[in-house]
């Protein structure tokens, strides 16, 4: 079985921003994201809303992340803006299945920052670590049907609609919303037995 090397600290810089593993002592820069975008995040990330309610409760789900690291089950990092390193975003690779290898990605941008390809940029850093350092041969994100920028994202980066699941997540709301399944698999491992020339 595949060993991944989330015990270590990673960082990876691109033009405009820095990923980096997130740790404890950034609880309270994450706790003043997350309620600077609660009320966006509560439909999408109602479980990370509900943990991340004060910064001493904001610490120890950070400690319980990076628990979860270090047992190679995922990777949580922040992104940071370089002009200033402001925490402007988060990004994880959970779910690993370390037989396939695959995972699938969550994340969020701060609204005052999207718009500017910041999280393009941080999704591709980690696709590029993914694919080309450690090997995965499949990526896959959930999206919530209406969130159109999301999949525009998703496409531009590689990804290819593999169905829509309906109920597939509950909202902070309590509504029951469907999910459109993007999958990117690495270059090498796509299946050309069934395409025509």
């Amino acid at each position: 079985m595949m060993e991944f090397p989330f015990h270590q600290d990673l960082r990876f810089d691109g033009h405009n921003i820095t990923l980096h593993s997130l740790h404890r002592v950034d609880a309270i820069s994450f706790f003043r994201l997350v309620q600077a975008n609660r009320q966006d995040l509560l439909h999408s990330f109602p479980i990370m809303c509900e943990e991340v309610s004060s910064v001493f409760r904001t610490r120890s789900w950070l400690s319980e992340r990076r628990r979860s690291q270090a047992r190679g089950q995922s990777l949580v990092m922040g992104i940071h803006r370089k002009e200033d390193g402001a925490l402007i975003g988060y990004l994880a690779a959970m779910h690993l299945d370390h037989r396939v290898p695959k995972c699938e990605l969550a994340y969020f941008l701060d609204a005052a920052n999207r718009g500017k390809g910041y999280m393009l940029e941080a999704l591709q850093l980690l696709l590029d670590y993914l694919f080309y350092s450690l090997g995965f041969n499949k990526v896959l994100c959930r999206v919530a049907t209406e969130n159109r920028a999301s999949l525009r994202l998703l496409d531009a980066l590689g990804f290819v609609q593999e169905g829509v699941i309906r109920n597939d997540f509950r909202s902070g709301e309590g509504v029951l919303g469907d999910c459109v399944y993007m999958g990117r698999v690495h270059p090498r491992t796509v299946n050309t037995d069934n395409v025509s020339g």
